[in-house]
């Protein structure tokens, strides 16, 4: 019998299992302490870097999240149900929007960072050592760098 656990799909698979499970303890803590989905972090990171009267376009938005215009597209408007960010008419371009913060958005960000951040470092810690969590964060980098070529 072959061994299984040297074949890439098993380790996508384990990295796609404990993806999940540590989004769903991230979204648990979050939840507890009443605030938005981590699904928001990224889109709220990249519009609390704007000044909160210019926005961003939501094309930019495609490439800095990492996400085709169709996801995009679906996160804003859960977003904008949500009460984080408003969209306005991009003033020199009539075919593009401007997407902009709320203030709640803009109070909320830190605390979600946060809770997230914790709840990262408590995942970790409940399976790695530190000198491991390098370990693992170098082969993701190698995989990530040689992905983009």
């Amino acid at each position: 019998m072959t061994d299984k656990t040297d074949a890439p799909g098993a380790a996508w698979s384990a990295l796609a299992r404990l993806a999940r499970t540590g989004q769903a303890r991230i979204d648990n803590v979050l939840a507890a302490e009443g605030l938005p989905a981590e699904e928001f972090l990224p889109l709220l990171e990249e519009l609390a870097a704007a000044p909160s009267q210019t926005g961003v376009t939501a094309k930019s938005l495609e490439g800095t999240l990492g996400l085709p215009q169709y996801a995009v597209s679906r996160l804003l408007g859960r977003a904008i149900k949500a009460g984080l960010v408003t969209r306005a008419p991009h003033p020199q371009d009539k075919r593009s929007t401007l997407v902009m913060a709320t203030e709640d958005a803009r109070r909320l960000y830190p605390r979600m960072a946060r809770a997230r951040d914790a709840a990262i470092d408590a995942f970790f810690a409940d399976r790695l050592r530190p000198g491991q969590v390098k370990r693992l964060n170098d082969l993701l980098q190698m995989m990530e760098d040689s992905a983009a070529e």
